[in-house]
């Protein structure tokens, strides 16, 4: 293990490097924009608007290089938003859209809760927006773990005392030994555990952000993680769950992995494999993610061209229904190279790590 623990923190300042080299793009990208949606909430689909907002990005990522599949912050040159940029943006949002037919609002900065990316004042302000609207009926934040805290909690069961109230965490694993090796998500399911008790004690409801196929594993491996990981979280009380598919974007551990032709991004038939063991109460609180992408990619969860757009629509039918009937009719050719596959022999992941990481080190450097 601890020639495991070198290599890894090899890793992290091999690629906190590497993102360094990444073009530099406009920091605010996704700045005061917003994206309608529907979702299957409290028994019944509802229109939602999923709030982006540009800040000075992720705290993780800033002190460690983030997570190793993420690239969401690669390239944005580093500038601190005062409360005054983030309410100008949410102003643009409102213009843009119309609260009025929304039933719910998803909160959607890196961390809603460090006060670092949103100061209280560009909070407050939100918070007194939402309260304007009685047809907004529950509003979602997103946060990591370390920033759900009783002071936040306090905070937004004052100020929206009439809303349905999410958090949403993310976890990506139940496993502590992926969340470290294979993710470097900076803590892992017992301080998750920790939070959703918290949450629970304000009457604030808890999800989290799983996901599927993280660096490093097999096929097999991925869809064994995530019924797992899913399962462990319903134990420990967590309502709401988000699989997220995981993509290939550069600049990233996978974007490396994918090059060295030892990762490619899920199946979607493991998405399917993934919902078959869970039953129809179980199904109403998972929603798949990331399985249709509109940025640019290396790659994509996919199966084949012949049967992509005809699963990710059983998929998106099954987000909306939360039927696992919107699957019964798809089949194709390509499934048989998904079952070979999965039958497909590996050392076990901790034992092969250790040679993955040196391969991976020795092409990064070079």
């Amino acid at each position: 293990m601890e020639n495991l623990n070198i290599l890894h923190s090899k890793i992290e300042k091999i690629l906190q490097d590497y993102k360094k080299k990444a073009p530099i793009i406009e920091k605010s990208k996704f700045a005061g924009t917003a994206r309608e949606s529907k979702k299957y909430f409290d028994g019944k689909e509802r229109e939602d608007l999923i709030m982006l907002f540009g800040t000075r990005g992720c705290r993780w990522y800033l002190e460690s290089g983030g997570c190793f599949m993420c690239s969401f912050n690669v390239g944005e040159s580093f500038r601190e938003y005062s409360s005054k940029d983030i309410i100008n943006q949410v102003k643009q949002i409102v213009k843009d859209h119309d609260l009025k037919k929304m039933e719910g609002v998803f909160i959607c900065p890196y961390s809603s809760f460090d006060t670092l990316e949103m100061p209280k004042e560009a909070r407050e302000f939100i918070y007194n927006l939402l309260n304007q609207y009685k047809n907004i009926l529950y509003v979602a934040f997103q946060s990591r773990a370390e920033f759900v805290v009783d002071s936040i909690l306090k905070e937004i069961k004052e100020k929206l005392a009439d809303k349905k109230l999410y958090v949403f965490i993310g976890l990506e694993s139940s496993n502590d030994f992926i969340t470290r090796y294979c993710i470097h998500k900076g803590y892992g399911f017992k301080e998750v555990k920790e939070r959703v008790q918290l949450l629970k004690k304000y009457g604030v409801h808890p999800g989290v952000f799983l996901l599927l196929k993280p660096p490093f594993l097999a096929e097999k491996e991925a869809i064994n993680d995530a019924i797992k990981s899913i399962k462990d979280c319903f134990r420990i009380g967590v309502e709401d769950i988000y699989l997220m598919c995981n993509r290939i974007g550069g600049y990233s551990i996978t974007d490396s992995l994918y090059k060295m032709k030892k990762y490619r991004a899920p199946w979607l038939w493991s998405i399917i494999e993934v919902l078959k063991n869970f039953d129809g109460e179980e199904l109403k609180k998972i929603k798949i993610s990331g399985f249709r992408v509109s940025i640019i990619t290396l790659d994509d969860p996919h199966n084949c061209k012949i049967c992509n757009e005809g699963v990710m629509n059983a998929i998106e039918k099954f987000n909306r229904t939360k039927s696992i009937s919107a699957f019964d009719k798809l089949d194709c050719e390509c499934k048989k190279e998904w079952e070979e596959e999965l039958k497909r022999r590996y050392l076990p992941l901790k034992t092969r790590i250790i040679e993955d990481y040196k391969e991976l080190i020795s092409f990064m450097e070079n």
